[in-house]
């Protein structure tokens, strides 16, 4: 048996299987991965029960410089192992493995085959009957042996890994960097073999420390390299399986490295080999055989990280061509999403729903899967519009994050959506295309919007509009002064605002763009309702929503408009229509799962309640508001739904509760520097303390009023409202 290791842990409960139940097994698994130290340490703990003794054969199945042994010399190491001599071995293979499983009926041995190829090579070493222990290692699945059991070896855990560096480095090297060494571990894919290499290299370099190796071990390019030992190291281990592939395969397996992360299925892997699905579900298949990959779960792929490095570094002729195929196989994705996302939206963008569809994107049940894969691929799809950016071709980039605005406008995640509209605006620039650079500079200030952020939206739509201007009109010019309309009545410029809408509405007329009318005209509503000149706003609004009505589509912008609606209705005292608009508003915020939108719809329910004397039913459509807005972290709308909630709360009988949600209101309302909610929370936190702080309340009110004067804003009208409607229960 070949020396024990230095340091053993874990593996519990697979040495428990092996030891508690003894006959034939195949232990399984990548290289490096610890199938031999677990065999040979099974093979010791079943002295009890395999008194005879134990045999160990290295049938080097993939060692450097030599073929895999034969079965038939094998079959002779073995029987002189027994102690036979060469007399009384047979010349023949069969003849020898009957002589073999005569032997071992008669013994109770514990006998460790290491490194097994294949079946072909085992079949002929194995027993017939009998009460000794086989224990068979091999890094491929040998599936065509009959009466074997298999355990199959995964990487150690986290737990394990900090054991085995703590007995390898020692305990107090680990507990003074517990960060450090966990990263150190994740580097190394918690691979037994890597990790007892980086461990080597912390012990004969007292001076490293656990951080220092982390930062050698990040540089993925360097990472194998860093793995090294005299024996060969994580590399060598990996090329063994590798290369023993044929020419197809391992062009197959080093393509899969080009994959942005370490998880792969067939229509991606078919994307980048250009073969059918079905050769690559087979040659996927093959690599889980030969432990090059694994299948945590039916048809989902994974490779290794350090496997992963591996395959990077293979050479393949078509690589570049590869890598083009998969981003375009993720723009074809893309699109098919965005068309289950939002149809109407992504015909108004231009886009065109591929007939037939694309040779390998899977084909989406609805829009539900089309947003669940949007959430789990953003970082795949940013670290693809990177890189190709990073090979030259901007255009690809361009395509790739177009088809990925409107799930950030529905569906959130403000963070990735600005890092994604930077990198396509420096994918636009890269391009020269005006109209590239304007849509780009548009989806960025949307992006900033959200955030709060209204003066960095308003500089890129400035951007935005100078580009539009400096040459022939490009195609998003109504919408660019349409967001720079938005963006100025955000600030309550209302003035500005609607110049900036009418002159959007005046471009959507001239190129009959039905949706972009509808939309400018009920957003001029909402100016026409914060000037109090609410009959025009209602007037305006409904004539808006009729136009985007026009085409028999429920949209995102038919939704916000049927909240400016609703809110120009409620200003009337006609709460029975705001409470109609705003429910529909809800009913296609629930459909397109547009979070926004949502949370703006639920707020206007409430304030139909409230306004109808029913405060429970109003406090839930708001606390679902903010729950919205916890869940989804920005909203350009906050301070308002934070007002109305606090609104709520007061006449709830909730003071503390309302003047929490007043203060933050009026915290949200001064980041995005809109004075109107600033004026409503004051006017809150005044009546809060009318009863017991007349002086404060009457401080806080003339705040309010100084705040809408200066803006030259019409009175509050939010906490004087009568309750003269009543209305069904939301």
């Amino acid at each position: 048996m070949p020396r024990a290791p230095l340091c053993f842990v874990g593996r519990a409960a697979e040495l428990e299987r092996l030891v508690d139940a003894p006959g034939l097994w195949v232990v399984d698994g990548m290289a490096g991965v610890g199938k031999t130290t677990l065999a040979v340490r099974a093979a010791r703990a079943l002295a009890p029960v395999c008194p005879d003794g134990r045999i160990f054969l290295h049938l080097h199945g993939h060692t450097s410089g030599r073929g895999p042994l034969d079965p038939g010399t094998a079959l002779e190491a073995l029987l002189r192992a027994l102690g036979l001599g060469a007399d009384r071995i047979p010349q023949d293979r069969d003849e020898r493995a009957a002589l073999w499983r005569s032997e071992l009926a008669r013994r109770r041995l514990a006998v460790v085959l290491d490194d097994a190829a294949d079946t072909a090579q085992i079949r002929p070493l194995l027993p017939g009957s009998g009460r000794s222990a086989v224990l068979v290692t091999s890094r491929r699945r040998l599936t065509g042996l009959d009466g074997v059991r298999t355990l199959s070896l995964d990487v150690l855990s986290r737990t394990e890994t900090d054991e085995l560096f703590a007995g390898l480095t020692g305990a107090e090297r680990v507990a003074a960097e517990p960060e450090d060494c966990a990263l150190v571990a994740e580097l190394c894919g918690h691979l037994p073999l890597a990790v007892r290499i980086a461990a080597a290299r912390l012990q004969h370099r007292p001076a490293w420390t656990f951080g220092r190796l982390a930062e050698r071990l990040r540089d993925a390019g360097r990472r194998l390299g860093e793995l090294e030992a005299d024996d060969g190291g994580v590399a060598a281990a990996l090329a063994l399986s590798a290369h023993q592939l044929d020419e197809a395969r391992l062009r197959f397996f080093a393509l899969l490295g080009l994959a942005p992360g370490c998880d792969v299925d067939a229509h991606l892997a078919a994307a980048l080999a250009d073969i059918d699905l079905a050769e690559a579900e087979r040659l996927l298949d093959g690599l889980v055989d030969v432990h090059l990959i694994e299948e945590p779960a039916p048809g989902a792929f994974r490779l290794h990280a350090l496997t992963r490095d591996f395959a990077r570094g293979e050479h393949v002729p078509d690589g570049e061509a590869a890598r083009a195929r998969m981003i375009d196989y993720y723009t074809a994705y893309a699109t098919r999403a965005a068309f289950l996302l939002d149809a109407h939206q992504a015909r108004s963008a231009g886009f065109t729903e591929p007939e037939p569809a694309p040779r390998h994107v899977p084909v989406l049940a609805d829009r539900s899967e089309a947003a669940a894969w949007f959430d789990e691929q953003i970082g795949t799809i940013f670290h693809l519009a990177a890189d190709a950016l990073a090979h030259g071709w901007p255009e690809r980039t361009v395509a790739l994050v177009r088809r990925l605005n409107r799930f950030f406008i529905i569906l959130g995640r403000t963070d990735e959506w600005i890092e994604m509209s930077e990198l396509g605006l420096a994918a636009a620039r890269r391009t020269g295309n005006r109209d590239d650079q304007a849509w780009a500079l548009l989806a960025q200030s949307a992006a900033h919007r959200r955030r709060g952020d209204v003066q960095r939206a308003v500089a890129c739509l400035r951007e935005a509009d100078r580009i539009a201007q400096a040459g022939p009109r490009v195609t998003d010019a109504g919408y660019i002064l349409n967001a720079l309309a938005v963006t100025h009545a955000d600030l309550w410029r209302l003035a500005e605002a609607a110049d900036y809408f009418a002159r959007a509405i005046e471009i959507f007329q001239s190129e009959g763009r039905t949706r972009g009318l509808g939309i400018a005209m009920t957003n001029l509503a909402d100016i026409l309702l914060r000037q109090g000149r609410i009959d025009e706003a209602v007037a305006q609004g409904e004539a808006g929503l009729a136009i985007m009505e026009a085409d028999g589509n429920e949209t995102a912008g038919i939704g916000t408009g049927s909240t400016i609606v609703g809110d120009a209705h409620h200003e009337r005292g006609d709460y029975a229509s705001a409470l109609a608009h705003h429910r529909r508003a809800l009913e296609i915020a629930e459909n397109l799962d547009f979070q926004e939108l949502f949370a703006d719809a639920h707020t206007g329910v409430g304030n139909a309640r409230r306004a109808v004397g029913d405060v429970e039913a109003a406090l839930r459509h708001h606390e679902e508001a903010v729950r919205v807005l916890d869940k989804i972290g920005d909203h350009p709308s906050r301070a308002d739904i934070l007002n109305s909630l606090a609104r709520t709360l007061l006449d709830a009988g909730r003071p503390e509760a309302a003047g929490k949600a007043a203060a933050d209101a009026l915290e949200a309302a001064r980041g995005s520097g809109n004075p109107y909610e600033q004026a409503r929370a004051l006017e809150t936190t005044a009546a809060l303390c009318e009863a017991g702080e007349p002086g404060s309340a009457a401080r806080y009110r003339e705040q309010a009023e100084a705040l809408l004067l200066r803006h030259g804003l019409p009175p509050n009208r939010h906490l004087s409202q009568d309750v003269t409607a009543a209305g069904p229960s939301a």
